[in-house]
């Protein structure tokens, strides 16, 4: 068989790791066996969620529970059929997690009438965390979420810790515990009671050591919004009675999490409520105003209800000044979970922004581009995503802590923006407020793609006459990321064989993974090549030979993949039905 030389390797990559059976490893190896694993044709694949640690080289637990909550729950599948979501690990990429949500390609959605959901991870050692996420479109969307470990050092996420003495009677001698955001000046203390009982959720009382764990967020911090443990948006809240206040964009002046835990369970409630006290920012707003806060304003306290996956409000919190003018918040807490100081508003409709590119339209080889979603009175990233900004493309703007009148603006970077690269910034916006507005930008210049390297693949086979001449067309998302760097980026989808990709560099450095259905491959370390060749595939397990040509156009920066008419050997045809009658919808 020809050596493999590195455009082979790149070429390849597109066909051979969705047809592999092998995890992670040399590309030499690669080849040694062919699976086919396929969409169905009930269910689509419209979110991947990538599960990052909030410390980059850090492992992902692999004990994770997944629970889908929110009020379109149950339209929310494996892309298996399943009820209950993974998280796809590979032991040769530990540090990267991915979950893919499946949808019934019957169900019906739009701007107007979404499918909202929320996903909560947990993990021993990890605050859960909850995300919520609405499929509005047909555009495939790619989050990211990092968990944070309660013994992580974080910038932007101040912790305390402290151990607890309780007997019968009750905490033996009053504690406190306290955070402080060294940025902004604001600092949170939370004052435990001598005497108060610690129960659990099943109304036990619980006794012996008890160890407390606190985390404050400072929002204002790059990714301290990928870390915290809910978002501030939810497609519903509850007010004090538990009755339903729908869609919420909300807006925090402290955001903290408060977990307690003894040997005999964990604590939820308490004989008597906790004492918050919140030294505010010098400049804080309050939220219900949108007025620099003064002594004596109120201002509402929410929790997380867990178990709901909604903000529920549970108090108000009193504005003081002591002696030298400087103010706090006081409340009380009755619980434990997620809590935040901070108001609540109603948003419809969200800002849409509606992309005019005439280098880049949706049937085009497929390239994402790194999006920050910034305040503009302080430059906190609310938010950061990925998206391709083909014409005609519509953008709805849905983003927590925000005020009614506070503008944002968004940034656009080549992929690698974040922990390991900051990208090349091609683009900022003007600001806007993310209600009500409709705006139309013109991207084709800052966006323009003359000198990318275009990828074409087509990859199919066919089964014998003893199969029906079933022909065999695999449809998977790949994902990419610069070598070095711990956080993927969508590459492409091959749509029924089918996909193209304007994402990669000549000469440049990558690693390469499909997570989808049962597969997990990758190929790290990977140099896009500049020369034409042809390869000869030479598969051991299925006993088949083919031979695949990979050209370079004239322009020297359009690769053609041609890997059809293949005959798929009846093994593979065998467990590839095998796989079809395993259907749950079926």
């Amino acid at each position: 068989m020809k050596k493999l030389n590195d455009l082979t390797r790149l070429a390849l990559l597109l066909a051979a790791m969705a047809l592999s059976t092998v995890s992670c490893t040399k590309m030499e190896d690669v080849l040694k066996g062919t699976s086919l694993n396929l969409n169905t044709d009930l269910l689509k694949n419209p979110l991947t969620i990538q599960v990052l640690p909030a410390t980059p080289g850090e492992e992902i637990p692999t004990d994770v529970k997944i629970t889908t909550l929110g009020p379109d729950r149950d339209k929310v599948y494996t892309v298996f059929g399943e009820k209950d979501l993974r998280m796809n690990i590979n032991p040769q990429d530990p540090s990267v997690g991915f979950i893919s949500i499946g949808i019934r390609k019957i169900e019906q959605y739009s701007t107007i009438d979404p499918i909202e959901f929320a996903v909560k991870i947990e993990a021993e050692g990890y605050l859960p965390t909850t995300r919520y996420y609405r499929i509005d479109n047909e555009d495939n969307q790619f989050k990211t979420v990092r968990l944070l470990a309660k013994n992580s050092r974080i910038d932007g996420i101040q912790t305390d810790r402290n151990s607890l003495k309780v007997t019968q009677r009750g905490l033996e001698s009053s504690t406190r515990l306290r955070a402080a955001a060294v940025s902004t000046g604001e600092q949170l203390e939370v004052t435990v009671a001598p005497q108060t009982e610690f129960l659990a959720a099943d109304g036990r009382k619980l006794t012996g050591s008890v160890e407390a764990f606190m985390a404050h967020y400072d929002f204002s911090k790059r990714g301290v919004h990928e870390m915290s443990p809910v978002d501030l948006y939810g497609a519903d809240a509850l007010d004090k009675a538990g009755n339903h206040l729908g869609e919420s964009i909300f807006t925090s002046l402290a955001t903290y999490s408060l977990e307690m835990e003894t040997a005999e369970g964990e604590v939820k409630t308490f004989s008597q409520p906790l004492e918050v006290t919140v030294k505010l920012a010098d400049d804080a707003i309050n939220p219900v105003t949108e007025m620099k806060v003064e002594a004596g304003d109120r201002i509402p306290v929410w929790s997380f209800n867990e178990e709901l996956g909604l903000w529920q409000e549970e108090t108000e919190a009193v504005v003081v000044a002591d002696a030298g003018n400087r103010l706090y918040a006081r409340f009380e807490q009755a619980h434990l979970s997620t809590w935040f100081l901070g108001g609540r508003r109603f948003c419809r409709p969200f800002t849409e922004i509606d992309i005019l590119n005439t280098n880049q339209f949706r049937t085009d080889p497929e390239r994402y581009y790194f999006v920050e979603i910034i305040r503009a009175d302080n430059d906190a990233i609310l938010t950061t995503y990925q998206t391709r900004f083909y014409n005609g493309q519509t953008i709805s703007v849905i983003i927590g802590n925000t005020m009614a009148n506070t503008e944002v603006y968004f940034k656009v970077y080549t992929n690698g923006a974040g922990p390991c690269s900051t990208g090349d910034l091609l683009y900022t916006s003007p600001d806007f407020l993310p209600c009500g507005e409709n705006l139309t930008l013109d991207l084709s210049e800052p966006l323009s793609n003359d000198m990318l390297t275009r990828i074409f693949v087509t990859v199919s086979g066919t089964c014998s006459s003893d199969y029906n001449d079933l022909v065999v067309s695999p449809s998977v998302p790949i994902f990419y990321r610069e070598t070095g760097c711990d956080t993927y980026a969508p590459l492409g989808w091959l749509i029924e064989g089918e996909g193209s990709t304007s994402s990669l560099n000549i000469g440049e450095y990558y690693d390469f993974r499909i997570s989808y259905l049962s597969l997990d491959r990758c190929i790290f370390d990977l140099q896009v090549p500049t020369t034409d060749t042809t390869v000869i595939i030479d598969s051991p397990v299925y006993s088949f030979t083919e031979t695949v040509n990979i050209n370079y156009e004239a322009d020297g920066r359009t690769i053609i993949f041609d890997y059809t008419d293949i005959e798929v050997p009846d093994q593979a045809c065998d467990e590839y039905i095998e796989y079809l009658e395993s259907n749950p919808f079926e």
